[in-house]
């Protein structure tokens, strides 16, 4: 169900502001705030839609997902 959330998230993103990225954590290891799979939907103008756990890693997350936005292509991200 909430993977549905997300998908309907990212279409109104991209009809109302015409992109959003989405990310995700896709591992997870030790003590954790959110699991793996947790997700994030971001618009152009910076506004979101979930957490992958706050933080620096989130906000490094973010980042990296703005810049890609505005330079209108997309970027695959690693963080450990």
């Amino acid at each position: 169900m909430m993977l549905r959330i997300f998908w309907t998230r990212i279409r109104q993103t991209i009809e109302r502001h015409g992109s959003a990225a989405l990310l995700s954590a896709v591992g997870a290891a030790g003590s954790l705030p959110r699991e793996s799979g947790a997700r994030i939907v971001l618009q152009s103008d910076g506004g979101f839609f979930g957490s992958i756990g706050g933080g620096r890693l989130e906000y490094e997350a973010i980042a990296a997902a703005r810049a890609a936005l505005a330079a209108g292509g997309g970027c695959i991200s690693s963080s450990r």
